[in-house]
């Protein structure tokens, strides 16, 4: 399960992670729309994602904001 947290257009992700539930957050970093990690290097990631040890709707992600 993960979540994907959007710093919406015209901003950057600088930071991110994540509450799982229940479970244990197992890995957070930039990423795409769909949570797919972005190359090293990438400037400007627009999302953050949270992957977690278990499937529940209250996982949440959050990301550190900045304008571009």
């Amino acid at each position: 399960m993960m979540a994907t947290a959007d710093c919406t257009l015209g901003f950057h992700a600088t930071g991110g992670g994540g509450n799982p539930a229940s479970g244990d957050m197992m890995a957070s970093y930039p990423s795409d729309s769909a949570g797919a990690a972005v190359a090293a290097g990438s400037t400007n990631p627009r999302y953050w994602t949270a992957k977690f040890s278990t499937g529940n709707m209250s996982n949440t992600a959050y990301a550190i904001c900045v304008p571009n």
